[in-house]
């Protein structure tokens, strides 16, 4: 948190725009103005898909907007609190191969 903060001021003080986010083990900086909600509509606009037909996995705070986006959102149990809150399935298991499990389950159901 301290060195975010850090960062933040010194990114302002360059005066770029950007929005910093920390998952606790990595620091995200992207323009202000793009999330990964965004990034997902466009990819859905470009290739001519629902919103609601998409599955989604995430773990931290900068992908809360794409899990508001999708048709369905699953979040890592070392998500914190809020993402898991936010998610519609939070996977679990070692090494996470459930979350890979879920997935795939969600292909075979909704794809293919």
């Amino acid at each position: 948190p301290d060195e975010q903060k850090i960062l933040a001021e010194e990114l302002s003080r360059r005066k770029l725009s950007v929005n910093i986010t920390s998952s606790g083990y990595a620091v995200h900086i992207m323009p202000s103005g793009i999330n990964k909600g965004k990034g997902l509509k466009m990819l859905c606009d470009r290739m001519g898909i629902d919103y609601k037909e998409t599955a989604v996995i995430g773990d931290s705070y900068n992908d809360l907007d794409m899990f508001s986006i999708a048709g369905i959102s699953i979040s890592l149990p070392n998500a914190p609190e809020e993402v898991r809150r936010s998610a519609d399935i939070v996977a679990g298991g070692p090494g996470y191969g459930y979350s890979l499990a879920i997935a795939l389950k969600i292909v075979r159901r909704f794809i293919l």
